[in-house]
């Protein structure tokens, strides 16, 4: 779906992991970049309390692009 009165919402794990970054304004704040099978793509939000932490994440990611975000997210973080 496209167009600015039609919205699509992305349900369960689906789609895979295309960009991640850093906010520039936050930092502790990432957005993703993902995609489904359908083609769409979709851009959401990861908040976290540690500014340290948020860019472990933000690096384990970038080692991830073109995985299952089901994939990633079975992925354990020490």
């Amino acid at each position: 779906m496209s167009g600015a009165d039609k919205t699509e919402s992305a349900v369960g794990e689906a789609g895979t992991l295309e960009q991640a970054q850093l906010s520039r304004i936050l930092a502790d704040t990432l957005f993703l970049t993902i995609s489904t099978s359908r083609g769409n793509r979709f851009t959401g939000q990861l908040k976290f309390d540690d500014d340290g932490f948020a860019l472990k994440v933000l690096s384990l990611l970038h080692e991830h692009f073109g995985k299952t975000i089901k994939d990633i997210a079975e992925i354990e973080i020490a």
